[in-house]
């Protein structure tokens, strides 16, 4: 019987010798016929002993065909000693082949008897070809890990180089911006003359680096620029006609449009009818490098300026006709106050003595024109300074043993106008007052102060319950205290006058202007006699003092003693009269920074000795009122480029 060969078999050995034809081989042994079915016994445990083999089943190696032949003596199933001694060395040589390989029909086509060993694989093989397909799966995984871990590797690789790479590139740009902005700074040199000298100054606060000497004159250290010779070295920023000094807190909403791609072909055809105006000097506060030999003035760069009014003479009007008064002598404290028609009226003291003092007022226009010219206050004496109220009516002081302070409505539609009167700032028994400043960020209670111009004369502080122009002719709702200087650095309030006057010539002999700045509550004064300027914070009751002058930018020197002083609209500058010297001018100080600068001064013989005055600015701030007292004159001054002074 024929059994059939399976797979799972794990020991099979077989020795076949077969020829084409039937025969013997070379041992004497009959030959078995091609094709005849071969049963061999071989006792191995647990798997059948015997197995039929014929062509077309035979399966072996060709190698251990041909290096393992042997007799067979096939005589129906009985096998020799020298064929067993065979199977078993075939048996062992079998366990090396593991596998099995399907021979190709030609084997068995050969004319020549062969001999075959066909081995099958042990139960050991088995388990070594598990531990290999195991070791193979396992070495697979650790390769396709490998890989994986080495894509990881390169891709961190690939991002470290371009991190490093941006870094680089920022490093270099800021390098390169660095580099730029230190040519800009070293073009802004060079540019100054484009920067106006108070905003230049303005820089300087910021970089702290202004020079400090102990006299108000000009420092040794000069810096020129287009023939204008600057006290200080200093750092401009980027030539700009109105350079900010901070960025923007937010872009635009709106960018500019881009711009065309393609240029015009042609220029216009026709001109313009109205062609552009020529190029202005920007305004310079301390560069005097405007000389006016008709006026006797040096003037800042930018600046025009021109007499609207002189004592003793009839004022022309726009319309070509002229005052039926005369200027006044000896013009004084002013200011400007709207008026309904939309003009404004200048308001000017006449410090002349023997109730032949007063108040006049110089009226303009809308556009700033001369139009008329009366008096407002007549039979007063010496009124010297004053001050403008929260409702629009101005205080006029008089200076002398027994004088008062005044109240005017120059506006010819009020019912006070033609009305003034005297007011409850003063003392009943009068006093040489001076100037008049108003804390109004209470208007129902404003306060005000009033400086008294003598070496003991008291600052007057007066409350007032009630605003308008009747609250301050009510004795009985107005309370008065006084400065009283406590040490170095603080102060009170007190209702004891004498210690108010005990401080006044301790600390602040012959006060004289006064400001009150409302966003800072500060009041600033000046003692003329010391040229010191107090500053007192009145919500803290603490103070400092400065000497007028002492920080000092450009041309010109504030060197006499400090008179009036008045904040601009914006309280952007604090403009301060002179009185005395050889040449008496007109002087800015820019905000908290401590520096002051010249916007004119008189150059001529005439003035020597004399005092400027009357400082005020339009309501819309482009035009700039002063005069000198004794010559008599006021003066109007105007920025080439028509901007406002602030």
């Amino acid at each position: 019987e024929t059994h059939n060969i399976h797979s799972h078999n794990p020991a099979l050995m077989a020795t076949v010798s077969a020829t084409k034809e039937e025969g013997t081989t070379d041992g004497g042994a009959p030959a078995v016929p091609l094709g005849t079915a071969v049963a061999v016994g071989v006792g191995v445990a647990g798997r059948p002993n015997n197995f039929s083999l014929s062509q077309r089943d035979y399966e072996g190696p060709s190698s251990v065909a041909s290096d393992h032949s042997s007799s067979v003596d096939a005589e129906r199933g009985n096998v020799s000693d020298d064929f067993e001694e065979n199977v078993k060395d075939a048996n062992a040589d079998a366990a090396a082949a593991q596998q099995t390989i399907r021979p190709s029909p030609t084997w068995l086509s050969s004319g020549d008897e062969f001999d075959c060993a066909f081995p099958s694989p042990s139960e050991d093989s088995f388990k070594e070809n598990d531990r290999d397909a195991v070791n193979n799966s396992s070495a697979e995984a650790t390769r396709n890990n490998n890989e994986r871990l080495l894509k990881v590797v390169k891709a961190m690789a690939v991002a470290l180089v371009l991190f490093f790479a941006i870094v680089i590139a920022l490093s270099v740009a800021l390098i390169i911006v660095s580099k730029k902005g230190n040519a800009s700074e070293e073009t802004s040199t060079s540019a100054i003359a484009s920067i106006p000298i108070e905003e230049a100054a303005l820089e300087m606060e910021t970089k702290e680096t202004f020079p400090v000497t102990d006299e108000t004159t000009l420092v040794s250290e000069t810096t020129s620029f287009n023939n204008v010779t600057l006290s200080v070295p200093i750092t401009i920023p980027t030539a700009s006609n109105h350079p900010t000094f901070s960025s923007s807190v937010e872009p635009s909403n709106h960018p500019s449009p881009s711009p065309t791609e393609n240029p015009t072909s042609y220029p216009s055809l026709n001109p313009s009818s109205n062609p552009s105006s020529a190029p202005v000097d920007p305004f310079y506060f301390g560069d005097l490098s405007i000389i006016d030999d008709e006026l006797g003035l040096q003037i800042s760069a930018g600046l025009s300026v021109k007499l609207i009014a002189k004592a003793g003479e009839r004022v022309d009007y726009s319309n070509g006709q002229s005052s039926e008064e005369r200027f006044h002598d000896l013009l004084d404290g002013a200011g400007v106050i709207p008026v309904s028609d939309g003009g404004y009226v200048y308001v000017s003291n006449a410090e002349v003595g023997k109730r032949k003092g007063g108040v006049y007022g110089l009226y303009f226009d809308k556009d700033g024109s001369v139009k008329e010219y009366k008096p407002l206050l007549e039979g007063t004496t010496d009124n010297c300074g004053g001050g403008l109220t929260p409702w629009n009516t101005w205080i006029s002081c008089e200076e002398y043993d027994e004088g008062q302070c005044w109240q005017i409505d120059p506006d010819p539609s009020s019912p006070n106008h033609n009305n003034p009167r005297e007011t409850a700032l003063g003392d009943k028994d009068g006093g040489t007052y001076e100037s008049v400043a108003v804390d109004n960020r209470r208007p129902e209670r404003p306060i005000f102060f009033v400086t008294e111009d003598l070496s003991d004369g008291a600052l007057r502080r007066i409350q007032i319950d009630g605003s308008g122009w009747d609250s301050l002719h009510d004795e009985d709702i107005a309370t008065t205290s006084f400065l009283h200087i406590l040490d170095d650095s603080r102060f009170k309030w007190t209702d004891d006058e004498d210690d108010g006057r005990d401080s006044a010539e301790d600390y602040f002999p012959n006060a004289e202007g006064i400001s009150f700045q409302e966003e800072e509550g500060k009041l600033y004064f000046m003692s003329k006699e010391r040229k010191t300027m107090l500053i007192l914070d009145l919500e803290n009751l603490t103070y400092e003092s400065e000497t007028t002058g002492k920080k000092f930018y450009g041309e010109g020197s504030f060197a006499a003693q400090p008179d009036q002083s008045v904040l601009g609209p914006r309280h952007r500058h604090m403009y301060f009269t002179e009185d005395g010297g050889s040449s008496p001018g007109v002087y800015a100080r820019l905000g908290s920074t401590g520096v002051y600068y010249t916007m004119f001064q008189g150059m001529s013989s005439k003035y020597d000795g004399d005092e400027s005055v009357g400082v005020a600015l339009s309501p819309d701030g482009t035009k700039f009122y002063a005069g000198i007292q004794d010559a008599g004159v006021l003066f109007e001054f105007r920025r080439d480029d028509g901007l406002p002074f602030e």
